[in-house]
């Protein structure tokens, strides 16, 4: 018993350190939907967006969209306070500040859906920077002025995408968990 205590506060202070920070498009502003199965067609268009979740504090992000929704991109507004590049091809944006944290929307993306079926084929999917400084991953520059890496979502469109896969909607970071409370689990 004690041997698997300090295996498991072992694991959960190692994994405490951990950074979970995520960026991804979504169908809605507070960035809990990774499916948009109501897609309006014609103008006026709709809006996705693009949300840092669980941000421990950061500056800047670099990364792209893989895009497979057939969809018209009519614009893309950063809120942030510099955006360099394209979404689908290489985004770079700073937020405005050195060190912002808590869940920030970065970006909208605006499009026109001209009808026909959708599948779960039709999504967009963060995915990393042909340029970024952290070759095959999504880069973060942190408060200290380093660059880390994040993970990326799926979001999936049309009627029935919120059953497709997911895996990847709504990455929770780890929680850090005091000795006491791991205790209390045993009790």
């Amino acid at each position: 018993m004690k041997r698997m205590l300090l295996v498991l506060a072992a694991t959960l202070s190692a994994a405490s350190s951990v950074h979970a920070d995520d960026i991804a498009a979504y169908a809605d502003i507070s960035g809990t939907s990774c499916a948009f199965t109501n897609v309006p067609a014609g103008p006026p268009g709709f809006s996705v967006y693009v949300i840092h979740k669980f941000n421990a504090g950061a500056g800047a992000a670099q990364f792209k969209f893989n895009d497979t929704t057939g969809f018209f991109a009519t614009s893309q507004t950063t809120i942030a306070g510099l955006a360099l590049g394209t979404w689908n091809v290489d985004w770079a944006i700073a937020y405005g500040a050195a060190c912002l944290q808590g869940d920030l929307i970065i970006a909208t993306l605006n499009f026109l859906y001209f009808g026909g079926a959708l599948s779960c084929a039709n999504n967009l999917e963060t995915d990393f920077a042909p340029t970024s400084p952290i070759p095959g991953a999504i880069a973060l520059v942190n408060c200290d002025g380093d660059f880390e890496s994040a993970t990326g979502g799926v979001l999936n469109f049309g009627p029935g995408s919120d059953t497709c896969d997911t895996a990847f909607c709504g990455v929770n970071p780890v929680e850090e968990k005091t000795w006491g409370g791991v205790k209390a689990l045993f009790r």
